[in-house]
């Protein structure tokens, strides 16, 4: 990872790596989750393209615990970084998770470990009381779940059971915040270390017991569709020889058009969530400074033809869920509400909601750039004006997950 210069670091010795601290302008806490219990640590398994493993978001908690390049899936899930971060349940010294950054945490949104140890296996967290924002409160409590956590287990299972491919960061869009120019590896030698990781993951995912639920999530790098690594995995997949293989998209939702819908149809009985990432509500502001290289009204009839496929909210006839997600910074924080309205009115069919979140840094722009683009800091000149549009009585309604931007919801509206 190259750090542009003015870039706040921290080498961490434990885990022999360097990540980002920059959290200035953020709520300072650090809250009491002693009796919490976090999902990711028993299930989570995240992949880059060097091969670097994670049990969660890279920016929620940073440490990498191996190398697929280097190492099977499972000695990896097993090791001693791993049961390190699951021991923070144990002890209830969550000392590696990022309390500032964490929607989650952020939120109140992680539930009580009691709700784990108390119910009965196959109930989704949420009927324990578990928030709805939670990411994981749909996701049933499985039995060998409930007697890791009674039993304190740091090697609760063989296998990670949700698993997100970054394998590869091809995309056929080049945002600002996550990258300066357009990245496409199609040929060459870091085409194939890409495919030689992707093809290693998928394997070892269907390695897994056929009768325990498995997630997989395409992908935290870059797009599902603008890959070929990616393309070409969904279209071979024969979602019949996998019934409990649940696979969850992330896209810009530009080269999701109809046809490509229809080349992964062996599939279509997997899919869970397919969350399409907009980041505007006007077409100007997606092309020009959001989604550089999109093509709004390409977008918009391809989110029409996914809504009319996705699972209405009222029932649930259809397989999959459609949401949609929005990342705030200063170019496109005027448009939220606007944003809102659109979701809701063009594409109704929203049953797993509107995310929002904060620009993070992702050490992709310089320093100056990147505190221009934080809206969310108290120093930043345009702050007052964005905590008046989360004065908007439209972030009040359940259908948005505010993320780690609520508690400057609450602080506009005291």
């Amino acid at each position: 990872m190259t750090l542009h210069r003015g870039t706040k670091s921290k080498y961490d010795n434990l885990f022999e790596q360097t990540w980002i601290v920059d959290q200035e302008g953020l709520e300072n806490i650090d809250k009491d989750l002693s009796t919490k219990y976090c999902k990711n640590l028993y299930t989570r398994f995240e992949v880059g393209p060097e091969g670097q493993v994670k049990m969660c978001c890279a920016t929620w908690l940073p440490h990498t615990v191996g190398n697929l390049l280097e190492q099977e899936v499972e000695e990896i899930w097993s090791g001693k970084p791993a049961q390190k971060l699951r021991n923070q349940i144990v002890t209830g010294k969550w000392d590696y998770c990022q309390h500032k950054i964490c929607p989650h945490i952020v939120g109140n949104n992680l539930p009580e470990q009691s709700w784990v140890t108390n119910a009965t296996a196959g109930e989704p967290l949420i009927d324990h009381g578990a928030s709805k924002n939670y990411f994981k409160a749909g996701q049933p409590v499985f039995d060998w779940e409930i007697e890791a956590l009674k039993n304190k287990s740091l090697t609760p299972y063989p296998h990670p059971i949700d698993i997100l491919f970054g394998t590869d960061e091809s995309c056929n869009l080049y945002c600002p915040s996550c990258r300066a120019d357009k990245i496409q590896h199609s040929e060459g030698p870091k085409y194939e270390r890409r495919k030689y990781l992707t093809e290693k993951l998928m394997a070892a995912v269907l390695r897994i017991d056929p009768a325990q639920p498995v997630e997989v999530w395409i992908t935290g790098s870059g797009d599902p569709f603008g890959s070929k690594i990616y393309r070409e995995l969904l279209q071979k997949i024969d979602g019949k020889n996998h019934p409990n293989l649940i696979i969850n998209l992330q896209t810009n939702g530009v080269m999701l058009t109809p046809k490509m819908y229809d080349s992964m149809h062996k599939i279509h009985k997997n899919l869970g969530i397919l969350v399409v990432s907009i980041d505007a509500g006007t077409k100007d502001t997606y092309e020009n400074k959001t989604r550089l290289g999109g093509h709004w009204d390409i977008l918009m009839k391809n989110c029409d033809y996914l809504n009319d496929k996705a699972r209405p909210l009222e029932n649930s006839n259809n397989e999959w869920c459609l949401a949609f997600s929005f990342v705030v910074q200063t170019d496109n924080y005027k448009e939220m509400p606007e944003y809102v309205h659109l979701i809701k009115n063009r594409f109704p069919n929203v049953c797993a909601g509107i995310a929002f979140s904060l620009i993070l840094d992702w050490s992709v722009m310089p320093a100056a750039t990147y505190e221009d683009k934080c809206v969310w800091k108290t120093t930043h000149p345009e702050h007052e004006d964005f905590l008046k549009v989360l004065q908007d009585p439209i972030f009040l309604e359940d259908e948005q997950n505010l993320g780690n931007m609520k508690y400057l919801h609450e602080k506009a509206n005291k």
